[in-house]
């Protein structure tokens, strides 16, 4: 007969992260302290790399006659742990660059997810694996609605870009920001349901006014006033210090003198001013010219965007199809976040051990969101 040791189990269960909490007997906590241990142990090699496999039970079966399918994983996986530096690793170098996967942290010590895995874990698993009974009023049931409120929440999406007229005014939001907003079939599931961006917020564009090309810095001394007027709040004057500046330099200089409105960069490495109001109410005009820096007395007016659309599968609408481009365009809209389990070895403890993630958000995290 063989002995099967379900601790050498590279996997878990529901079931063994909760059993034996009482007498120190769940699987969790001991694969926590391997997870931060210094050296090498299973549990510490998948945790830092394809993650360790959390499964909703061990479907097997067996008894004390016929132990030939005890401890028998046949169900896939509903989360997976990784380790917080495999986390901070696999977040670094996520695509875009800078952009942040759609998250809803829920922070808890690892007593509290031994004590109660099951709400927690399927937080995370999303309410297709923890079952979505309905209520007599043909709604989710208590404990599906608790699931789908707290693991799965909506975020708003809030960020101005410039349009430039060659590019196509539609933007696809999942290849932006890798947000999980539907695409059809598994790889474009929030948990387990398709998702589409639930609805436009603002499309609307602010003024800008762009200037000169960074290029090695400007030479400021003989040009170092700029007169600007941002959303017809009044003339302003702006005094640059030294004789040459580079380009953060210059906006750092430009948002300490102006009131309203910001300063920043246009494409890749241009100067610009962008006003706060959007469409009409935006307005930036240079009421002193600085040929330096290739502001003329111009203003610049925001652009109202006449028509903007939600296009692709319906229920998994990923694209926001624009009616206008060239502006410098705020977009808002809102979109869904993934249920993700901060597990801290304390509650007392600044940064967590290891994060329990849906695996289509691991996925994500692995190999980008192309």
């Amino acid at each position: 007969m063989a002995i099967r040791t379900l601790n050498a189990k590279t996997d878990l269960t529901y079931e063994e992260v909760y059993e034996g909490h009482a007498n120190g007997k769940s699987r969790l906590p001991k694969i926590l302290k391997e997870v931060e241990a210094a050296g090498a142990s299973p549990a510490k090699t998948l945790a830092d790399t394809t993650g360790i496999e959390i499964l909703r039970r061990r479907t097997g079966g067996g008894n004390a006659e016929n132990v030939a399918n005890v401890g028998v994983s046949v169900t896939d996986p509903v989360a997976m742990l990784i380790s917080a530096t495999n986390y901070d690793t696999l977040l670094s170098g996520y695509s875009p660059v800078g952009a942040q996967p759609s998250q809803n942290f829920i922070d808890i010590d690892v007593h509290g997810v031994v004590k109660n895995p099951f709400d927690l874990i399927d937080f995370v698993s999303g309410i297709d694996n923890a079952g979505t009974a309905l209520s007599s009023g043909n709604e989710p049931a208590t404990r599906s609605a608790k699931l789908a409120d707290t693991g799965s929440n909506q975020v708003t999406r809030d960020f101005t870009e410039l349009i430039q007229p060659s590019t196509a005014a539609s933007y696809d939001m999942r290849a932006k920001f890798g947000d999980r907003i539907g695409g059809g079939g598994a790889t474009g599931e929030v948990h387990g349901v398709d998702q589409g961006i639930p609805g436009l917020i603002a499309t609307d564009g602010q003024a800008i006014a762009i200037g000169a090309t960074a290029a090695t810095g400007y030479g400021l001394a003989g040009a170092t006033a700029l007169g600007v007027d941002v959303d017809s709040q009044g003339a302003e004057t702006v005094t640059y210090t030294a004789a040459i500046l580079q380009l953060d330099q210059v906006i750092a200089e430009t948002n300490a003198q102006i009131t309203t409105g910001e300063a920043g960069i246009a494409g890749t490495d241009q100067f610009a001013i962008r006003s706060e109001g959007l469409g009409a109410a935006g307005e930036v005009d240079t009421t002193e010219a600085n040929a330096v820096l290739l502001l003329a007395p111009d203003p610049a007016v925001g652009a109202t965007v006449a028509t903007s659309s939600l296009t692709g599968p319906v229920g998994s609408e990923s694209v926001i199809v624009l009616g206008a481009s060239g502006v410098n365009m705020n977009i808002k809209y809102g979109t869904y976040q993934f249920g993700t389990l901060r597990i801290f070895n304390s509650i007392n403890d600044a940064a967590p051990v290891a994060y329990v993630l849906h695996p289509d958000l691991l996925s994500d995290l692995i190999v980008g969101i192309a």
